[in-house]
């Protein structure tokens, strides 16, 4: 009669065995699984499988540009010059901070401008006075280079006020924050009353003029999308709309990174009611002209 031990032994050697048997079965179900899920082998779908594999067609529509602005110095915000969703042109205000301070600061730095303006002429007519009578010797060469040496010290004092006063004038400037694009002024951060810190983002605007699309595409399509002008891009709207609309591809890597094996395309989608920011886009390479995918 065997053993307890030798029972058990015998037992777990079974097991084993089993055990195999069951990983060797389940590789098999996923092998058949992954090659009923797989494309079809064909130059096309190969070609467009490696693509999405190793690169992406995929990306999500944005905007010609969108810029956060910042306020360039520290401040309560004293009024908004813009509502939400307003087009703005470039340069025009968006918001103010309390700049009481820096108007008193022009306004000073004009009247310290003015005195030493006022102290070159002065210091003009001298100079003309003496320089005739220097020339004919009744000033000294003294009286002269004291003259002169006053000129010079009027005209620097004034080119320090003018430099005071354009400093003034910036740092007046910096309490309003204006648009840099012409666009649509999406949204605000902060309401009025609030703080703002130098730096901290303050505005958001947009610009709608274009939408665009990047996408990373694997290198075997370089050769197709180097040089095309206009390429087809499905929008998506949501799960079960979709629209295809034509886009024109403004930028092509002229390089592959060889990291990846994929290369960036900048794609432009014209603005239409079928299209806007944030739907996502999955670009449509022509499939017909695709060279030959390496096996």
């Amino acid at each position: 009669m065997p053993s307890y031990r030798s029972t058990f032994a015998l037992f777990r050697q079974r097991s084993r065995i089993y055990a195999v048997i069951l990983l060797a079965a389940a590789s098999c179900v996923a092998t058949r699984a992954d090659e009923s899920t797989a494309p079809s082998e064909t130059k096309e779908s190969r070609v467009l499988w490696n693509s999405i594999n190793r690169g992406s067609l995929r990306a999500i529509i944005q905007p010609a540009q969108d810029i956060r602005l910042s306020s360039r110095a520290a401040g309560i915000i004293q009024r908004y010059d813009a509502d939400e969703g307003q087009p703005i042109k470039a340069g025009a205000s968006i918001m103010v901070l309390d700049d009481d301070q820096e108007k008193a600061e022009v306004a000073q730095a004009e009247a310290v401008l003015r005195g030493t303006e006022a102290e070159v002429g002065h210091a003009e007519r001298e100079y003309d006075r003496a320089k005739p009578l220097s020339e004919e010797r009744i000033y000294s060469d003294k009286q002269f280079d004291e003259a002169k040496y006053a000129l010079e010290t009027a005209r620097s004092r004034a080119a320090q006020a003018q430099a005071a006063l354009t400093l003034a004038r910036v740092r007046l400037a910096n309490r309003t924050i204006t648009s840099p694009i012409s666009g649509i002024f999406l949204k605000k951060s902060k309401q009025i009353g609030e703080s703002v810190e130098r730096f901290e983002p303050v505005a958001r605007i947009i610009d709608l003029s274009y939408l665009e699309i990047v996408v990373y595409c694997d290198a075997s399509l370089f050769d197709i999308l180097s040089g095309k002008g206009e390429i087809a891009v499905q929008v998506s709207k949501s799960e079960d709309r979709h629209v295809v609309v034509q886009g024109t591809v403004s930028y092509v890597d002229p390089i592959v990174d060889p990291s990846n094996g994929t290369f960036r395309i900048r794609v432009r989608i014209p603005s239409s009611a079928d299209t806007a920011a944030g739907y996502t886009a999955i670009l449509l390479p022509p499939t017909k002209s695709v060279p030959d995918a390496p096996k």
